[in-house]
Formats: structure tokens, C-alpha cells, sequence
């Protein structure tokens, strides 16, 4: 009988006993309002890097343009832009290479996976060829879509 007894009274010990597990930590661990984690980061309302540079490069000043000349007001971009454009001018290759990039985007290279560098004949098809293949490619769709 005594056994029932501990066996009754160890039982209540475990449903008394906290819930430990995950998103349950003990509570001497969890967070109150005295223990807090630092704050850490960067602070609400601090401007990042981008924002900061972007500013700076709308940001409006003179200088003389070396296309034409002239004293001129305009925003930072707009300067060294035109300082690029003037170095291209002179034959600088990396600087008509980063206009040109900018522009229209950087060229990809082309990979041949097809004809190991050999060249590809382009054979021509006959009028009696084209309309077999272009029958056939038809036939082949409607059978698909059926």
C-alpha cells in the first residue's frame, strides 16, 4: 500500500512540476522585465549605406563639364557620368566598358554545350520538307491537346 502512496505523491510532484520544452523554458531562463537582451543593431529610424549614398550622389554642386566645358550645376551622378563619358572619349577601355555595362547591361557569354566547337551545317529545307515537318508538328500538337 505504501508504494501506491509514494507512487500517488511522486505523481503529484510531476504535475506541479514546470513545463520545460520547446518555445517552454524554465522560468529562472526566460526574460522578464529586468532581464532584457541588449538592444542590438541598428537603431530604428538610422539611415542604411544605400540611403546615404544615394543622397550623396543627388546631392547638386558646379564643376566644369569635360565634354563641354562649362561651368555647370548638376547632382554628383550626373558629374561623374559625365567624367566617365569623357575618359571613354579619351580611349580609357574600362571606362567605356562601365558605361556600356550600365546601359545595356553586361554582355553573358555564350556557351556552346551543343557541337563541342565544331560548326553546325544549317541545311535548308525543301517546300516539300517545311510542309511535312510543319503537318507533322500539327498532327503532334492536337494529339497533345486531346
Amino acid at each position: 500500500m505504501e508504494k501506491k502512496q509514494s507512487n500517488s505523491h511522486s505523481q503529484d510532484s510531476l504535475d506541479n512540476r514546470e513545463k520545460i520544452g520547446k518555445n517552454n523554458p524554465p522560468k529562472s531562463k526566460r526574460f522578464s522585465s529586468t532581464n532584457q537582451p541588449l538592444n542590438v543593431g541598428r537603431p530604428k529610424g538610422s539611415r542604411n549605406r544605400s540611403t546615404i549614398v544615394r543622397e550623396w550622389l543627388e546631392a547638386t554642386y558646379k564643376k566644369v563639364n569635360p565634354i563641354t566645358g562649362q561651368n555647370e550645376t548638376l547632382q554628383i551622378q550626373d558629374h561623374l557620368v559625365i567624367s566617365l563619358i569623357g575618359k571613354a572619349l579619351k580611349g580609357d577601355v574600362q571606362a567605356f566598358r562601365e558605361l556600356f555595362d550600365s546601359g545595356h547591361g553586361k554582355v553573358s557569354e555564350l556557351l556552346d554545350v551543343t557541337s563541342k566547337g565544331e560548326s553546325i551545317a544549317q541545311e535548308k529545307l525543301s517546300s516539300e520538307e517545311r510542309r511535312m515537318m510543319i503537318d507533322k508538328l500539327r498532327s503532334e500538337m492536337g494529339n497533345n491537346n486531346g
